[in-house]
């Protein structure tokens, strides 16, 4: 039984030569385009990464201006506040470190004002 489907199917194929060299073909530059793009994400994804740990991976930059939104206003729909600002005596409350599990991997922390 298994003999006499692959003998057909290889008839078949001998009959069909540019039916088959074509799928053949197809197949060749579905496989080369999947191959092709896997290889051009792996690289775009190195490329960010290097810019990322070139750029300072290790450090964070905390502004003070951040929002947090009310559940409700006077209307019914949500309202954004201020939420806490940041102090000067913030970067000494750090570095001073009374609890060294909040502090653990924090090497030096700065106060800067840019703009006023």
């Amino acid at each position: 039984m298994v003999r006499s489907t692959l003998a057909i199917a290889l008839r078949a194929l001998r009959r069909n030569r540019l039916q088959t060299s074509l799928t053949i073909v197809g197949m060749t530059i579905g496989v080369a385009a999947v191959l092709a793009m896997i290889a051009i994400g792996t690289g775009a994804e190195a490329a960010i990464e290097d810019q990322i740990r070139a750029a300072g991976m290790n450090l964070i930059v905390v502004t003070a201006g951040n929002y947090k939104v009310k559940a409700t206003d006077d209307f019914g729909g949500g309202a954004v506040e201020p939420s806490a600002a940041l102090r000067s005596t913030d970067p000494q409350l750090i570095n001073r470190g009374d609890r060294k599990d909040r502090r653990e991997n924090v090497l030096l922390c700065a106060l800067s004002v840019l703009g006023g």
